[in-house]
């Protein structure tokens, strides 16, 4: 079997595997958003993933499972209250065997309180986050810390419910963004059923949060500066200023 062969059977066999666990009921991530997140673990391979909100167990199983079917040696730590947690063991039987396994380890408690506990008390790196509990403000901004102070160089924190009906989830974001010069928002998901004038601009439902991978461009040498600045000094054509400004932005 040739290389494209082998190839062709990953991707036939992870679109079998996403029809056979795209559980879309309430509490769950949607089709689309699972496609997605699938691949990117595929990717990353993660070691470590870190779920905010268990609530019905529904994507911690997806997690789990996709890590499985990949031959992914990683571990789901799934945080939520210890009622949450017996209620997802309840409907997802699933769940037990991957506990056993050591695949999955719920985290009862309050978060951010729980997941502050959990980072200094094991000192794991993150890969993988999701954060899809409480939606507010006072919640999000502090997990958002917490994680990205614990995330590994390629690791990614995949944020849900970003949107017009949870404002605290969206100002926690881009205050969260706008105080980290090293760190990256990319919109995931867009969704226009999420907005009520289906006449208003979609609405990223999903964003991502990474490091930035190159961060020795943001250093505002006088050297980077003042070489930038004499070359659109000397430039004469628009799209050198384009270049020139783009350039820029990346060193700032």
């Amino acid at each position: 079997m040739d290389v494209n062969e082998q190839e062709g059977n990953k991707i036939a066999n992870l679109e079998a595997f996403i029809k056979e666990n795209f559980d879309t009921s309430a509490g769950s991530l949607r089709g689309i958003e699972k496609s997605l997140l699938s691949h990117l673990m595929l990717l990353v391979r993660p070691k470590t993933v870190v779920e905010i909100g268990t609530f019905r167990g529904a994507t911690a199983e997806f997690l789990c499972n996709t890590l499985a079917a990949n031959e992914i040696s990683g571990k789901v730590f799934s945080f939520d209250f210890q009622e949450m947690i017996d209620e997802a063991l309840r409907q997802r039987p699933g769940l037990v065997r991957y506990q056993n396994n050591k695949m999955l380890e719920f985290v009862p408690g309050a978060s951010p309180d729980s997941l502050a506990l959990c980072l200094r008390n094991s000192g794991i790196k993150i890969d993988l986050a999701l954060v899809d509990a409480d939606h507010s403000y006072s919640a999000v901004r502090p997990e958002l810390e917490l994680i990205f102070e614990a995330l590994s160089p390629n690791g990614y924190i995949f944020v849900h419910d970003y949107g017009l009906a949870n404002e605290g989830t969206v100002y926690a974001v881009e205050h969260f963004l706008a105080s980290h010069k090293h760190a990256r928002g990319l919109p995931f998901i867009s969704d226009k059923s999420i907005t009520k004038d289906s006449n208003k601009p979609l609405v990223s439902s999903s964003v991502l949060i990474r490091r930035a991978p190159y961060p020795l461009r943001r250093q505002k040498s006088f050297w980077y500066r003042s070489k930038y600045l004499l070359a659109l000094a000397r430039s004469r054509s628009s799209l050198f200023a384009q270049l020139f400004l783009f350039f820029k932005r990346l060193i700032q």
